[in-house]
């Protein structure tokens, strides 16, 4: 669930600094 959360993390902080 590491990988997942990751790519979630990374999705959410790629979506807020846009």
């Amino acid at each position: 669930m590491s990988r997942l959360a990751n790519i979630l993390i990374l999705m959410i902080s790629i979506l807020i600094c846009v």
